[in-house]
């Protein structure tokens, strides 16, 4: 069992500090905790040096925490025998950590005071892992800070990891003072870090695969909305009920999913405690548009660094949580910043009406529940929504970290070429290169009129036409990319190329209807390579549509 002691301190000189809170919050935490029976907690009050000094000897803890004020250089402040302030330098407590090293695993000390950086340096030297404060603390960060901080330990995190987790705890109360806390690592972290991490590794050596998890939350104020919130539960659970029911009776296996967690009413300062807790593998968020920032921060209206605090949010959930379903709460920027830290985001936005939504959800949440992966089961969902008419630009989104990562990288690379267009702005090769990374960005339209640009400069390169051509296909801008490939055959390309550019041009056509020139442009394909089979697939189909509209 690892042990935590807290020590708290306020001297009667000094300003009253709510750290009966503290202490019973911390506790708290530990009770809902998955691993609560891996810890103790042992506290000492008012504090004197030499009970710091005993406490530590007598019981051997593994973590320390101390409350109470702090002033730079002058030390920390503990109690004397009247009650009043008396320091601890920070070469004093590296002393005292350092004979304590001697006799027991210190993995961390946090310093939970004003102006404790300096102090928290000076342990570095003894203790793998201490946590200070650069700069004054309010009351209640200091609380909130504690206890997302030992809200993550509790759950088998690391030091690293509740750092984080207790910095956006204290964030996400928009009106208190952070303080600025700084984590010190010294020498012997690694070692630390190991025997921090391994409660949460000995759990996935039992050998029993756990089911995953799905939370529903939901960030709507109105009652109407709540309603129609209660209805999508309903059918989400319906959904996973019936996949579940079809695993079971199809491979004799365990449910993939256990039955969705309805945390819709749960309270924003409770929600980062409860998915440490619970450990979701999906998040389902539904809400109106600036639901994220209802559910999150608090706030109905966005600041200059909310979609960033947002983002961190979802990087301390990252642990356990694969993909997050934003339903009405949609917003790219926001859900760019969140897919950094998860794998995957489904993004429905709100031009969807509320039945097709239920839909998409049903479809969705079956094909998880059958074992489906979530690109696999957001594809068939979007299938199933677009047999029922709904249009390409209106389905939900679908991000993922590898593509916001390469996404990323050549807007980099984007800005680098702009550059060397302001300097050499008649450079047709360097307009081709901007349309190929707005491509890879998917701005198609950009895309176009960057390769649009480039030909007006040199119309000579047939592949460059083919680019123009394929990049307004994408964008379904149809009747628009007859002509360029019109002219990318015109330029007589390679035979390995015309035979595609032929195949490419006769769908082409076919999409709009225009099915005899179709054949013709299929035939010429199939004539530079009879063994084209995409070519003679597609001039099959298009007989058959033919032969299709004559009966009629």
């Amino acid at each position: 069992m690892r042990k935590l002691l807290i020590l708290t301190a306020n001297p009667k000189d000094s300003k009253r500090l709510r750290l009966d809170k503290e202490l019973r919050d911390i506790n708290e935490g530990l009770r809902r905790a998955r691993h609560r029976d891996d810890f103790k907690v042992i506290s000492r009050l008012a504090t004197r040096p030499r009970d710091l000094r005993r406490a530590v000897i007598e019981e051997s803890p593994q973590m320390v925490h101390f409350s109470g004020h702090s002033e730079g250089e002058v030390g920390l402040y503990f109690e004397d025998e009247s009650g009043n302030s008396t320091p601890l330098t920070g070469d004093q407590l590296a002393g005292l950590f350092s004979l304590i090293s001697q006799k027991t695993t210190l993995e961390c000390v946090v310093l939970n005071c004003c102006y404790s950086a300096s102090q928290a340096e000076a342990i570095t030297q003894h203790v793998p892992y201490v946590v200070g404060m650069q700069q004054a603390v309010g009351d209640d960060a200091a609380i909130e800070f504690a206890v997302g901080f030992y809200d993550a330990i509790w759950n088998g995190e690391s030091v690293k990891f509740a750092f984080d987790s207790g910095k956006l705890a204290a964030q996400f109360t928009r009106s208190i003072s952070l303080g600025e806390p700084i984590l010190f690592v010294g020498a012997d972290a690694s070692v630390s870090e190991d025997l921090v991490g391994s409660e949460k590794q000995s759990l996935t050596k039992s050998g029993k695969q756990s089911q995953k998890i799905i939370v529903l939350l939901s960030a709507y104020a109105s009652e109407e909305k709540r309603s129609l919130r209660k209805v999508e539960i309903s059918k989400i659970d319906d959904a996973v009920s019936r996949a579940s029911i079809a695993v079971i009776e199809k491979d004799k296996s365990f449910p993939v999913y256990k039955q969705p967690l309805d945390k819709s009413g749960i309270e924003a300062g409770e929600l980062s405690k409860m998915l440490s807790i619970v450990e979701p593998t999906i998040i389902d968020i539904s809400g109106p548009s600036n639901g994220l920032l209802t559910l999150l921060l608090q706030r109905t209206v966005g600041f200059s660094d909310a979609d960033d605090l947002i983002g961190d949010f979802f990087r301390v959930a990252s642990k356990s949580t694969d993909c997050v379903v934003l339903n009405g709460c949609y917003i790219e920027a926001q859900a760019r910043k969140i897919v950094q830290h998860i794998e995957f985001l489904v993004g429905i936005g709100q031009t969807l009406s509320h039945d097709v939504v239920l839909i998409f959800l049903n479809e969705f949440y079956y094909q998880l529940g059958s074992g489906s992966h979530i690109q696999r089961a957001y594809d068939i969902a979007c299938n199933r929504i677009r047999r029922i008419g709904v249009e390409k630009p209106n389905l939900p989104a679908f991000l993922s970290r590898k593509q916001e990562e390469k996404r990323r990288a050549l807007e980099e690379d984007l800005l680098k070429v702009e550059k060397k267009i302001e300097a050499s702005p008649q450079s047709a090769s360097l307009r081709v290169e901007k349309g190929d990374l707005l491509e890879g960005v998917g701005d198609h339209e950009k895309a176009a009129s960057a390769y649009d640009r480039s030909l007006y400069i040199d119309g000579k390169d047939y592949k460059v036409w083919w680019k123009l051509g394929k990049v307004l296909v994408s964008a379904e801008k149809y009747s628009e990319a007859q002509k360029p490939y019109e002219n990318a055959l015109a330029l007589h390309p390679e035979c390995q190329d015309e035979y595609v550019i032929s195949r490419e041009y006769g769908l082409l056509l076919s999409l709009v209807e225009k099915h005899r020139s179709s054949i013709g442009l299929y035939k010429k394909s199939l004539w530079l390579n009879p063994r084209y089979r995409a070519a003679n697939y597609e001039r099959r189909k298009v007989y058959k549509k033919i032969y299709s509209d004559r009966s009629q």
